[in-house]
Formats: C-alpha cells, sequence, structure tokens
C-alpha cells in the first residue's frame, strides 16, 4: 500500500469520519518532511531555507499538485519552520501522526499536562515584575514541549509539531492495511467499532517488529520524530535552556558544575536528567561536600551509562581533573542507591 495516491484515500475505511480528515493532515505534514532526489535528498522545510528554495518548490508543486482543498501557497506555508518562543501551539492542530490517527483534534482545555505545569510552577508563584512571569510562564511552555502527553498518545508537542518521516509512513501504510483486514465485513462508522479500532492500533503499535531490529512502531516513531525536532531546531537555531525549577530550587556546587561542563556537549534535555538523577541520589545518600568535581564527574559519566552511550571515562575524569577509579568507585555507590539500569526510564531525556 502506498500513501502518495489521492484514490487510496478515498478507498480506505476509516472508523471515525474525522480520521479521514486526519489522514489528509498527515500526508501534508510527511510531504514537508521527506527528502526528494530531485531536491539534493534535501525535504522542503530545508529547501526553503536557501535561496531559491521557495521557487524550486512551487515548481515541484506545480507539477505534481497538492490535494485537492489544499493551494500550492498552504503547502509552503507549512514547509516554513516557525520555532516559537515558548509553547509549541501548532501541535493541538496537528494531525500526530498514525499514533493520533483515531482520535479526536485535542483540544488545550483537556490537557492534563499544561495544566498541572501551570498550577504546580506557574500560579504558586509570586512574581516581582511582569517581566519575571513571562519568563516563568515561557520556561514553564519549554517544559511542556518535552513532556510525553496522554493527549497526543505519549508523544511530546515537540515530537508532534516535528511531523512524520519515511519509517512512520511505512508503519502507517502497513497499519492501514492491517485495519482494511481485519475490519473488512464490520465497516460501519460507531462508537463501538470506532473504540475497537483504537484498541487494535494500541496492541499494533507495541509489537516488537522483526523487520524493524525488533523494535515495536511506538519505539520507531517517536525516535524518528525526535530526530527530525532536532534537526528542525537545530537549522532554527533554537537552544532550549537548560531549566530546573521543576527538580529542584536548591542548587549546589555539583549542579553547577554539571551545568557548566555539560552545556557545551549534550543538550538540555539531557543535562536536565543529569541533574534530577543527581538530586535522587542526593535526598537519599550522604555525600562529601568537598568534593563537587568528583560527583559532577560521576554523574555525568552515570547518565551516559543509564542511557546507553558510549562515553570515554578517561575524558570526563580528565575534564574534571578526579581520577577514573575514583569515578568508577562512586558510579558504583550511585548505582546501587538508585538501583540504576540501563535504559532507566527515570532517566531517559525522552520520557517524563
Amino acid at each position: 500500500m502506498r500513501l502518495n495516491s489521492e484514490n487510496l484515500v478515498h478507498t480506505l475505511w476509516f472508523p471515525p469520519k474525522v480520521a479521514k480528515e486526519k489522514f489528509w493532515l498527515f500526508l501534508d505534514e510527511y510531504f514537508v518532511n521527506i527528502p526528494r532526489r530531485e531536491w539534493g535528498n534535501r525535504a522542503a522545510y530545508e529547501l526553503l531555507r536557501e535561496p531559491g528554495g521557495e521557487e524550486l518548490v512551487r515548481q515541484y508543486l506545480q507539477t505534481y499538485p497538492p490535494r485537492p482543498g489544499k493551494t500550492i501557497d498552504e503547502v509552503l506555508d507549512d514547509a516554513r519552520l516557525e520555532c516559537p518562543n515558548s509553547r509549541y501551539l501548532s501541535a493541538y492542530q496537528k494531525s500526530g501522526g498514525l499514533l493520533n490517527l483515531l482520535l479526536p483534534f485535542p483540544e488545550e482545555q483537556y490537557d492534563e499536562v499544561w495544566n498541572d505545569l501551570y498550577r504546580k510552577y506557574f500560579q504558586s508563584k509570586t512574581y516581582t515584575s511582569e517581566t519575571e512571569r513571562q519568563q516563568r510562564l515561557r520556561e514553564i511552555g519549554l517544559l511542556w514541549n518535552d513532556i510525553p502527553n496522554d493527549l497526543f498518545s505519549m508523544l511530546t508537542p515537540a515530537q508532534v509539531w516535528a511531523g512524520a518521516g519515511i519509517l512512520e509512513a511505512e508503519l502507517t501504510a502497513s497499519f492501514l492495511q492491517s485495519l482494511q483486514e481485519k475490519f473488512k465485513d464490520r465497516k460501519q462508522q460507531n462508537g463501538e467499532v470506532t473504540l475497537e479500532a483504537i484498541l487494535f492500533l494500541r496492541g499494533w503499535q507495541n509489537v516488537p517488529l522483526p523487520s524493524y531490529g525488533s523494535r515495536s512502531a511506538f519505539e520507531i516513531i517517536r525516535s524518528e520524530r525526535t530526530q527530525l525536532q532536532q534537526h528542525k531546531e537545530k537549522l532554527l537555531g533554537f537552544q532550549r535552556p537548560v531549566i530546573l525549577f521543576h527538580i529542584t530550587e536548591e542548587v549546589d556546587k555539583v549542579i553547577e558544575m554539571l551545568v557548566n561542563e555539560m552545556k557545551s556537549y549534550y543538550p538540555s534535555r539531557q543535562i536536565e536528567k543529569a541533574v534530577q538523577l543527581w538530586v535522587d541520589y542526593r535526598e537519599k545518600n550522604y555525600f562529601d561536600e568537598s568534593s563537587p568535581e568528583l560527583w559532577a564527574a560521576t554523574i555525568e559519566y552515570t547518565i551516559n551509562r543509564v542511557q546507553n552511550k558510549q562515553v570515554d571515562l578517561g575524558k570526563i575524569a580528565a575534564k574534571y581533573h578526579v581520577g577514573v577509579a575514583e569515578i568508577s568507585t562512586k558510579f558504583q555507590t550511585v548505582r546501587n542507591t538508585l538501583k540504576l539500569h540501563a535504559a532507566d526510564n527515570r532517566y531517559d531525556f525522552m520520557s517524563i
């Protein structure tokens, strides 16, 4: 099954009526992200940032017109990257891809993640100026962007904003074929069938797929969207600041050193997970305050080990001017105290 056929869309059956609308939107978002040979293996969103790029995309769309009801200018607008100052609010209007295909469009009033952040970290604080108030609101929005959300089937708003890639398109074609086969004799549009179809999707998305290295569809989609998000943010020159108020209000020397030493080499989200790991350890065990360099080095090494990332222990030791053996000893202490394991979801920077 190929997704780029208009006739295919009209012949597909979707349990809820809104799914067909979301599927058209999914195809629009996919078009923006797909690299094309005639564009030097660049995608539309990349090409539009280069001199003469818009004309190339426009010429392509004149040869291969957009879907009915979609103008060339609307496609170009979709492809232009705009990095908001705070929240990726456009996530509410996106399709959300395969994982959200059978669900209604999300509404902000039902967003429990945002409402919880707003109550806990904005309404509860007293502000000395409007500037301080707006800064806190912006930071909360940036946090919201990166938190997996039930409203988006446990994608983050930033991942929804990024859109789908090639692998997700392949998986969507596979799922839709399975959906047509499973419900071939029950193609009604009612609540009971819709619920059954959603449950079918939820089971299907978590099955290990041998042809994709035994990863599940959910894992593949999340990873691909994260890569697209990071690439788009890099193109925009966007670097999210390190935000700590949701982790701790007690910024000690270890945290200061971690942030200062890691900020040139790691994404903000990973630094925050390193700080979270340190705070969790700090609350459970005594530590020698006279050796912040050793603890900072240990935490940087530990967060890499937990996230299954290759790391040179010797380079970390040299950076903090401490011994390799000292880090190894402290690593064992931290690991045992927090009962750490590889791919520990508590410190996965793509998890809450």
